[in-house]
């Protein structure tokens, strides 16, 4: 009798610890799953989605298993659909822009739009639109759409600020006899001398017959002292690094805003991003974005390597515990100056006997970069 409930009592032991022994192994299955699930998404973030500034990627694996998210790219997205057929994945995944959006096309149609990062006036100011230029809206929020600017650039803007378009309007504006504004402010008036709109540098307006003014939302007047290049003459001029540091200095004073690409305040790459836009040089949004454009001149302080008009790059260097961050830019003048946006636009040097000496600056060097082309990015696109 007692062995037999002995040998019950090692048959239950056994039966426990196989059980355990199963449950763990179930465990373990279910976590190496997970992590390689994981793994797969970081990874293809980092292939299609690097830069989330100009890429929607908001994908997860939710508690049940099923791949959600949105994308952006459609290369990302069936990228994302055959890796889940094939290991019969759930996937609930959605391609931008939305399907409901039926004129995706179409123009900032404010002098300065607010690009912010939600849908809503108190978000964060992203950056700035400026009017005439393209845009694609990604999706929509009540009054507010998602859109992706010339330079890649995503965030939110009200949708009175916005002029949709037909492809085929779309196409027509583009191929108009279209302007760059050159001023940094000048009211555009009706017949009546009424102020129907206002214009900074770096709108893009079409100019009819007598040089009438012609907005995106088509409503029309003049500015008899508009000063302009038309599109067609900024796209082929030859850039001329005088005339931009002339254009740079021209915004002297001009305050700093964070998230302004504009002459009614810069930050620090929307100022350097304007100078050269002025000029025919496209450069991307950020300072650490437009670090990786042009020709590295120097990255150990000889300044005397330095030529006016390079870009200098601040920030914090990369050290064995962190990667290196570009949070600052501006323009080099020749004899350790520089002109940047830094409370306002403004100049400084680089020089310890210079009694314009920033010290802050000098202290985050990291680089210069000379400047000669386009910087184009993946996600950009040609005014």
């Amino acid at each position: 009798m007692i062995k037999h409930i002995q040998w019950i009592l090692i048959l239950s032991i056994l039966g426990i610890v196989s059980a355990c022994s199963e449950t763990l192994q179930t465990e373990n299955q279910e976590l190496e799953s997970r992590l390689s699930k994981d793994a797969f998404l970081m990874e293809s973030k980092s292939t299609f989605c690097p830069d989330k500034r100009v890429c929607v990627w908001t994908v997860e694996w939710d508690s049940v298993g099923t791949l959600i998210g949105e994308v952006s790219d459609e290369q990302a997205f069936i990228h994302l659909k055959e890796y889940c057929a094939q290991n019969e994945y759930p996937f609930n995944v959605a391609l931008l822009p939305d399907a409901s959006i039926k004129e995706p096309f179409g123009l900032i149609k404010v002098s300065v739009a607010q690009i912010r990062s939600k849908p809503k006036h108190s978000s964060e100011l992203l950056t700035q639109a400026l009017l005439g230029h393209p845009a694609k809206v990604i999706k929509q929020e009540n009054d507010w759409l998602y859109v992706q600017l010339f330079d890649g650039y995503l965030g939110w803007i009200e949708s009175l600020s916005f002029q949709a378009m037909s492809n085929a309007d779309f196409d027509i504006w583009n191929n108009s006899n279209r302007a760059l504004v050159l001023d940094k402010f000048i009211p555009v008036y009706n017949e009546d001398d009424l102020v129907v709109n206002e214009l900074v540098a770096g709108n893009i307006v079409q100019l009819s017959d007598n040089n009438k003014i012609v907005l995106p939302d088509n409503q029309s007047g003049y500015s008899p002292d508009l000063n302009y290049i038309s599109i067609n003459e900024w796209g082929e001029a030859i850039f001329d690094i005088d005339q931009m540091i002339e254009t740079a200095k021209g915004y002297m004073g001009i305050p700093y805003v964070w998230g302004g690409t504009s002459s009614k305040g810069f930050d620090c790459s929307g100022f350097t991003k304007t100078a050269f836009l002025l000029n025919g040089i496209q450069l991307p949004r950020d300072a650490s974005q437009q670090v990786h454009c042009g020709t590295l001149i120097d990255d150990s302080k000889q300044f005397d390597l330095l030529e006016v008009g390079d870009l200098l790059f601040f920030g914090r260097k990369a050290t064995d515990e962190k990667s290196e961050k570009v949070t600052h830019v501006g323009i080099y003048l020749g004899e350790g100056s520089f002109i940047h946006a830094s409370g306002e636009v403004r100049i400084q040097s680089l020089f310890k006997e210079s009694p314009d000496f920033a010290p802050n600056r000098y202290d985050t060097y990291l680089r210069a970069k000379r400047i000669t082309a386009d910087c184009i990015g993946t996600y950009q696109q040609k005014l």
